[in-house]
């Protein structure tokens, strides 16, 4: 498989671009590749769907490993440096995620909330869990988050709606 890396590399006259090493354990730019693959072939299917073909209905399998490994390698640039080894967890019916959230890093990048705000009470680097529900329905899938928890306290999802806007938000 390695020579066959090789031979192909050498023959396009360009060496591939070097990915950093994951920086933690089960993750692999493989599994990365393996949901991007998936991911673009879903695209595919949509697009000659709105083409007026017909689009065949079909399931698509993601497992653990290629969900983070893809959200940590693939989108780990462009995820919010506030928050930081992200982990999601999926069972029947359900997701949950793992990570951190540096607060001093997300407060200082949101405008003033006033002396009542609860991150105003919190500092550093959190843990945060989230549990949600993964309904589907004809096809097409959400997400309906059950649970919250910073630092492992339990936090309105009003509080994550505030925080996710503070994170994601940019003066353009």
């Amino acid at each position: 498989m390695t020579v066959l890396l090789l031979v192909v590399a050498l023959s396009s006259g360009q060496a591939a671009p070097a990915r950093p090493a994951p920086k933690r354990a089960g993750l692999t730019w493989v599994a990365a590749d393996s949901l991007a693959r998936k991911l673009e072939q879903i695209e595919g299917t949509l697009a000659r769907a709105k083409g007026g073909k017909p689009a065949l209905p079909r399931s698509v399998e993601v497992t653990e490993a290629e969900l983070n490994s893809y959200l940590n390698l693939t989108l780990g640039p462009k995820v919010p440096p506030e928050l930081s080894e992200v982990a999601f967890r999926i069972q029947p019916g359900r997701l949950a995620g793992t990570g951190f959230l540096d607060l001093d890093r997300l407060k200082a990048k949101a405008p003033p909330q006033g002396p009542w705000n609860p991150l105003n009470f919190l500092n550093g680097l959190v843990a945060v869990d989230l549990k949600t529900q993964l309904p589907s329905r004809d096809g097409m899938g959400s997400f309906a988050v059950d649970e919250v928890r910073l630092g492992g306290v339990s936090i309105p999802v009003s509080l994550l709606q505030q925080v996710v806007l503070t994170a994601t938000r940019t003066r353009e």
